[in-house]
């Protein structure tokens, strides 16, 4: 991480190094510093399919914490007050419901690229398996729908 943090620190703003920072930061679980770097990556190359998808991945991991946190709490209390219960399911499948939009937006852009394929793939499965059905892409621009 510190090769491409010096690299962006000397004027190295290339997409690529947002990318690489964007998942160091993402591997070392600082998933806000990773968000950052995504962004960063998107204002530079705000059509390139492998951000949109690495995007989605960012949000689809956002979804499965906000899962593994309810589960967690209701392991440890038993109970959870349905109205806070509803309201973050609700945000862990805005969560997802986004992702789904961004990766297949990145297929739609490198059909071609294995990854893409195959983290697209994984986002949808993951979707379609806790019941996020997203019908359409909406039209909005990718750099609105990860700025919400």
């Amino acid at each position: 991480m510190a090769l491409w943090l010096d690299a962006w620190a000397k004027g190295d703003h290339k997409t690529r190094v947002a990318i690489n920072l964007a998942g160091a930061f993402q591997r070392h679980n600082h998933v806000e510093k990773a968000l950052e770097w995504h962004q960063r990556a998107l204002a530079l190359s705000p059509s390139n399919g492998i951000v949109l998808c690495n995007m989605g991945l960012w949000f689809e991991g956002r979804a499965r914490l906000e899962r593994n946190a309810l589960s967690q709490q209701f392991t440890q209390n038993g109970l959870l007050e349905p109205n806070e219960y509803k309201a973050r399911l609700a945000q862990a499948n805005q969560y997802l419901a986004q992702a789904v939009v961004l990766v297949r937006e990145g297929l739609k852009r490198c059909p071609e690229d294995p990854n893409v394929r195959l983290f697209a793939k994984r986002v949808e499965d993951h979707a379609a398996g806790v019941g996020v059905n997203v019908i359409a892409a909406t039209e909005a621009p990718a750099s609105e729908l990860v700025l919400r």
